[in-house]
């Protein structure tokens, strides 16, 4: 620790509890059907809202194994696959559902330590959900040289979590609420080709990976504005409809100015 200062440290439980079942038929080696349903529980969530249903649906059809593709012998292996789901979202700060206290070593005085006031609770605080649909290509091709694997998404996380901004009175900066959704879309593509490979383990392959996403929130409206202002201070991110979680709003930079060693920034007008 910092010379001058107090050594500190923090514990946290959390606790989770879940019961789930799953199912997979395969017929013919050809059609694959598989599910999934459980019911999870945390205590990163409110006390109102401890548990969650969680499911997951996926269908596959290897189209290498039909009799009209064995001519193909350029052809090892072609699958499509489809799932959808709502996979839940629980790696959250273990008590941001409670209202909770911190010690502070540097306000000591004869009667101890002082306490301060470290997040407001909320007990109404649900599981972040993401309804997920994908659908993918696998393929084996060219004496096994070559592998695919293409994966189309789109995903739908409603509702999220958000930390609001609250007046300082209250103790805390900010408060942790469900607010808006988040919808994403995107394509992911992951490519090997093997040049060659020789029995003394030797062999020389090409990767390449392609990743296309675009995010936006939604469902938002102009409910955050004043937060939004406050985050102008203090944040490069802000919530509202249209806008992606990626985007850095801040002022574009036209660099260090030589003389002053001050970095220059570029207003809206372009000045």
């Amino acid at each position: 620790y910092k010379k001058n200062s107090k050594p500190d440290f923090s514990v946290t439980n959390e606790r989770k509890t879940g019961f789930y079942g799953n199912f997979s038929f395969v017929y013919d080696e050809r059609f694959i059907l598989d599910g999934t349903l459980r019911f999870d529980g945390s205590s990163v969530f409110g006390s109102n809202k401890r548990f969650t249903n969680i499911w997951a649906l996926g269908a596959a059809w290897n189209i290498h194994k039909e009799d009209f593709m064995q001519e193909a012998d350029w052809i090892s292996r072609l699958k499509i696959r489809a799932s959808v789901g709502n996979p839940g979202n629980s790696n959250f700060n273990t008590y941001q559902t409670y209202a909770t206290y911190a010690y502070n070593a540097s306000l000591q005085n004869q009667f101890g330590l002082g306490l301060m006031v470290s997040t407001l609770g909320n007990p109404n605080l649900r599981w972040q959900q993401t309804n997920k649909l994908t659908v993918g290509l696998d393929a084996t091709l060219v004496n096994n040289k070559l592998t695919a694997l293409i994966d189309w998404y789109r995903e739908v996380t409603d509702p999220l979590l958000v930390k609001m901004a609250v007046p300082s009175s209250t103790g805390s900066k900010q408060y942790i609420t469900n607010f808006g959704k988040q919808e994403t879309q995107g394509i992911e593509g992951v490519f090997n080709y093997t040049v060659f490979q020789k029995p003394e383990n030797k062999s020389l392959r090409l990767n390449l990976t392609v990743t296309h996403k675009k995010a936006e929130y939604t469902g938002i409206g102009n409910k955050l504005e004043g937060m939004n202002e406050s985050l102008r201070e203090t944040s490069l991110v802000r919530y509202r409809d249209g806008g992606s979680p990626y985007s850095i709003w801040a002022l574009p930079s036209a660099g260090i100015d030589p003389a002053t060693g001050q970095e220059i920034f570029i207003k809206k007008d372009g000045s």
